[in-house]
C-alpha cells in the first residue's frame, strides 16, 4: 500500500544516465518548470519484463511544489491558521493517498489512440507496447502526466524515444499524438497556454478570455475525477454530462474525437481501461496541480508584476493574468529560462496567490469531496477563479510568444 508517509519521505537520487544527461543538456524542452526522476516506493512490485525505468534527470520542481502543497494541506488540517476553501482532516488526506494493489500504466494513449509513429511501431515490434508497473506514486505520475501523457518516460525503450523525440522536439510531427497536441496545438491548456488548432496559422492567436474558459473546463474535469464525482471508468462522453453547461463547448473542442471513440477516463490518464479508482483520482489531481503550477511560469503566462527577465524566477508576488503565451511560436531554449527553480517555491501561506498555497486548497477540496460523497466543485471553482483570474475580463489580449521567448519560425525551427 502506497501512502502519504512514503510520498513525503521519498528523496531524489543524484545519479544520471549519460545519454539522458547529454540529451537534456543539449536541447530545449517544452516543460514549464522542470520534472525530476521517478521515486520508487520501498514496496513497489517488480516491473513487468524489466520494462520499468527509474529516470534521474533535471530538477523535480513540479514534484516539490506538489509535495509542498500536500504538506501545507496537512498542516492546515492539523492546525488551521488561515481560511481554506475546504476543511478536511489529516487522516482523510492520508486515506485519500492510499492505493492498494498494482499500479499499472501503458503507452496506448499514444500508440493506440494516436496516429502511427515510428516510436510506437518500434515498441510494438519489440513487444514493449503492453502494460507495465509504475515505479512512481500516482500523485507524482499525475503531476508528470501533462508533460508525458503516454508515460513514455516510465520505461526503458520508450524513454529513449521520449527523450529523443517527444521531449526535445526533434522532427516532432513524426510523433503526431496527444503529447504533441499538449505542447504544440489543441491541448496546450494543460500547460496553462493558449491552444492553436492544427489548421490555424501560427499567427492566429486565441484571446485570453477564451483560453481562460478552456482552462476552467479542464480544471473542472480533472477536479471532478480527482474527487470521484466522475467515475474512473466512465467514458469521456459520459464525463461531459457531469460538467457545468458552460464547460460543454470547450470540452467538445478539446475532447470530441476522443469522446466519440469511447475512451475511458481511466485510459486517458493511465493508458489502461481498468486502473483502480484511487490511482486515477490521484493522477487527475496531479495533472490539475501541474496546470496550476505552469500558470505561474513567465514563459507560459504573463501576469501582473512578473519578475524582470533573466532574474531568478519567483512565483509569489505575481498578480492576475494579463495574457497566455503559446509554445508554437516560442524559442524552446528561451522558453526554459523562466523554468528554473523559483527562489520562493515553498515561501507561502494559505490565502496567497501562490501555486503551493492554491494547490493545498485544491487537495483539501478533492479529499473532502471524495470523503463526503458530495461534490466540492463549487468551492474548488472559487480556488480556480482566484488561480486564473484575468486582469481584464471579457475579450481581451490575444496570446503570443511573450516578448522574451519569441523565436520560432514557420517551419518549426528556432530563429537566430
Amino acid at each position: 500500500m502506497h501512502s502519504i508517509k512514503k510520498l513525503m519521505r521519498v528523496e531524489m537520487t543524484t545519479g544520471l544516465k549519460v545519454l539522458v544527461f547529454v540529451v537534456l543538456t543539449c536541447s530545449g524542452t517544452t516543460q514549464a518548470f522542470k520534472l525530476g526522476g521517478s521515486p520508487e516506493p520501498a514496496d513497489a512490485p517488480p516491473p513487468v519484463q524489466g520494462l520499468a525505468l527509474d529516470i534521474h534527470f533535471g530538477d523535480p520542481i513540479h514534484e516539490d511544489m506538489t509535495k509542498a502543497s500536500l504538506a501545507l494541506a496537512l498542516s492546515q488540517a492539523r492546525t488551521p491558521t488561515g481560511k481554506m476553501a475546504c476543511r478536511v482532516s489529516a487522516e482523510a488526506i492520508d486515506r485519500y493517498l492510499e492505493v492498494s494493489g498494482p499500479i499499472v500504466l501503458s503507452h496506448r494513449m499514444c500508440c493506440q489512440s494516436g496516429a502511427s509513429s515510428i516510436a510506437c511501431d518500434d515498441l510494438k515490434a519489440a513487444g514493449q507496447d503492453g502494460n507495465f508497473f509504475d515505479v512512481s506514486l500516482p500523485l507524482i505520475s499525475g503531476v508528470r502526466w501533462n508533460d508525458d501523457i503516454c508515460h513514455m518516460s516510465h520505461a526503458r525503450r520508450s524513454g529513449l524515444w521520449w527523450l529523443l523525440g517527444w521531449m526535445t522536439g526533434l522532427d516532432i510531427m513524426r510523433f503526431n499524438n496527444v503529447n504533441y497536441a499538449s505542447h504544440y496545438h489543441e491541448w496546450q491548456f494543460l500547460h496553462a497556454m493558449a491552444p492553436i488548432a492544427r489548421s490555424d496559422s501560427p499567427n492566429i492567436f486565441q484571446d485570453a478570455d477564451t483560453t481562460y474558459k478552456r482552462i476552467l473546463m479542464w480544471t473542472e474535469l480533472a477536479f471532478r475525477v480527482a474527487e470521484g464525482t466522475i467515475p474512473a471508468h466512465a467514458t469521456l462522453e459520459q464525463a461531459k454530462q457531469y460538467l457545468e453547461p458552460r464547460s460543454h463547448k470547450g470540452f467538445n473542442l478539446a475532447f470530441r474525437s476522443y469522446a466519440e471513440s469511447k475512451i475511458k477516463i481511466s485510459f486517458l490518464f493511465t493508458g489502461v481501461d481498468d486502473a483502480s479508482d484511487a490511482q486515477v483520482r490521484l493522477m487527475a489531481l496531479g495533472a490539475l496541480l501541474h496546470t496550476l503550477q505552469d500558470s505561474f511560469s513567465s514563459s507560459h503566462v504573463e501576469r501582473e508584476f512578473d519578475p524582470v527577465y533573466r532574474m531568478k524566477p519567483l512565483v509569489g508576488g505575481k498578480g492576475r493574468i494579463v495574457r497566455f503565451h503559446t509554445y508554437r511560436v516560442q524559442s524552446p531554449s528561451r522558453h526554459g529560462i523562466a523554468d528554473h527553480r523559483p527562489l520562493d517555491l515553498e515561501d507561502t501561506t494559505v490565502g496567497k496567490l501562490h501555486p503551493v498555497a492554491l494547490g493545498a486548497e485544491f487537495i483539501a477540496c478533492a479529499v473532502s469531496g471524495q470523503t463526503s460523497g458530495h461534490s466540492q466543485w463549487i468551492a474548488a471553482r472559487d480556488v480556480a477563479g482566484r488561480s486564473f483570474e484575468l486582469a481584464r475580463p471579457g475579450p481581451n489580449l490575444g496570446a503570443n510568444a511573450g516578448k522574451h521567448y519569441q523565436g520560432r519560425i514557420s517551419d518549426g525551427t528556432e530563429a537566430p
